[in-house]
């Protein structure tokens, strides 16, 4: 079992150095549904007997068949109603038109956006995401479980780039049936749809919006809102923009809470717990706050009191805060993780006197400088009057270890010793010890005490990865 001690003095100090209101970033992504593509109105064929191309099908009357982009589609609709609803929001992307920007790409399957979706989030990064994928994926050259497998890899990619991002996937609309291969891609839209469900009920972070019903609801859907075989007409589009407003709202709270000052703005780590009032405006009861380092790690309030619009009190355990640059969040109830939050920033930083005693391990490794630039010396030996192992044998790993960024400070152990000794005076210390598991021949069966001058300090423990999440809870 891997253990390290980390003996630390430090003082929060609190820097407001930002309280603007964040805007809300929506990226709509997918194919030409996504760009809003229409069929060009021809006057020439009132009658409606013009066909276009077979993959294209039977155009509706007045329309030649030929495709028109850039008229926004859904997102000019949507745009609109944000604005109604006085979301401070714009959307991003690298594709621009009359709506403004998107990621949208006539004729991709999902194979295609999976291809370019870490540079995608890379050059826009969003916090909502709108899904419309799958059309051109069916049914061929991929059957329904393929698309539905291609779409968890997409999620995957942004769950990796940021866990914050929420995604609003679409069931996807209907096509016409009247070609050969609309008569078979309208059943397999049908699978695909009846499966995307179940995706929700394993991410968290995902929201599905049913496209598909907002259509059929409309016995008349084919005529009234459609204008080729796959792309909606105005309408259609209107509609589909209506669906992804409800899912938004029913996700994010559309106002900012707004922060602009903490107090008091010095505490202790010493002390086990660190309270703040927050204040600022357009706090919602049930908001919390939480902390978040430059590696992504959060820290939530261990509680939150909601007193008004205006004022928050968090209390924070400082048990597992360590010193470096932090952010302080809010984020108000339905904002789905950092959706929409309002942030301002403070550093935790030693305190200006020299700690009394302070040392961190890297039990059975080398010594390190850690992404912080905090020194970890090299296990040792114990010598009188210093530090280190009594007895014991050493192992370590080059597999990567999960829940952190410090791999290296994981990799190694030092098991079997009689004790880990340390030559301080008289005092009261902290010591923090980080595990990891790399031996798995007796996975989650370690079973131990923890003993201080030969006595048993601790006979029950739970283990947390560096996010905070509790991982694993035994008994002695």
């Amino acid at each position: 079992m891997k253990y390290k001690l980390w003996l630390i003095s430090i003082i929060v100090v609190i820097f407001i150095y930002n309280s603007a209101n964040a805007q809300l970033k929506i990226m709509p992504l997918g194919d030409s549904i996504t760009e809003g593509v229409l069929l060009a109105a021809n006057p020439n064929y009132p009658d409606g007997t013009n066909k276009a191309n077979p993959e294209q099908g039977l155009s509706p009357e007045g329309f030649t068949g030929s495709l028109m982009s850039g008229s926004g589609g859904y997102r000019i609709h949507l745009k609109q109603y944000l604005y109604n609803l006085n979301w401070d929001s714009y959307m991003v992307g690298q594709r621009h038109d009359v709506a403004g920007y998107h990621e949208g790409y006539p004729g991709y399957m999902t194979s295609d956006i999976l291809a370019i979706l870490p540079q995608i989030l890379e050059a826009n990064p969003p916090n909502v995401i709108l899904l419309h994928i799958g059309t051109n994926d069916l049914p061929w050259p991929i059957n329904p479980d393929s698309c539905y497998t291609n779409i968890n890899l997409m999620l995957d990619i942004i769950h990796d780039f940021d866990p914050d991002i929420q995604v609003i996937l679409a069931q996807i609309i209907p096509c016409l049936q009247n070609t050969t291969l609309g008569e078979k891609r309208y059943p397999k839209i049908i699978e695909l749809n009846s499966m995307l469900p179940q995706i929700a009920l394993e991410r968290s972070y995902v929201k599905i919006v049913d496209m598909w019903h907002a259509f059929t609801y409309y016995s008349d859907w084919e005529s009234r809102l459609m204008s080729g075989t796959w792309h909606p007409n105005n309408t259609g589009y209107r509609i589909m923009a209506e669906k992804w407003r409800d899912a938004l709202e029913t996700v994010i709270e559309g106002r900012s809470p707004l922060v602009y000052e903490i107090t008091p703005t010095k505490g202790s780590i010493f002390d086990s717990s660190f309270t703040c009032s927050v204040s600022g405006e357009y706090f919602l009861d049930g908001a919390n706050v939480y902390l978040k380092d430059e590696t992504g790690i959060k820290y939530f309030a261990a509680s939150v009191n909601f007193q008004n619009s205006t004022s928050l009190e968090a209390l924070f355990d400082l048990s597992a805060i360590s010193e470096g640059n932090w952010e302080v969040k809010t984020v108000n109830p339905n904002h789905m993780r950092n959706i929409h939050s309002a942030e301002v920033y403070f550093n935790m930083i030693t305190d200006s006197t020299t700690p009394d005693y302070l040392t961190r391990i890297n039990c059975g490794g080398v010594a390190y400088f850690d992404g912080r630039g905090q020194q970890w010396s090299a296990d040792q030996a114990y010598t009188t009057g210093s530090f280190g192992y009594i007895g014991g044998q050493t192992y370590s790993t080059s597999d990567p270890i999960g829940w952190t960024n410090e791999d290296l400070l994981y990799q190694s152990e030092r098991w079997g010793q009689s004790a880990y000794q340390f030559d301080v005076r008289n005092g009261t210390y902290r010591v923090i010890l980080h595990f990891a598991e790399i031996y798995f021949e007796n996975e989650n069966k370690r079973l131990f005490d923890i003993k201080l001058n030969g006595e048993t300090a601790v006979s029950n423990y739970d283990i947390f990865d560096e996010a905070g999440h509790d991982v694993a809870t035994s008994k002695a």
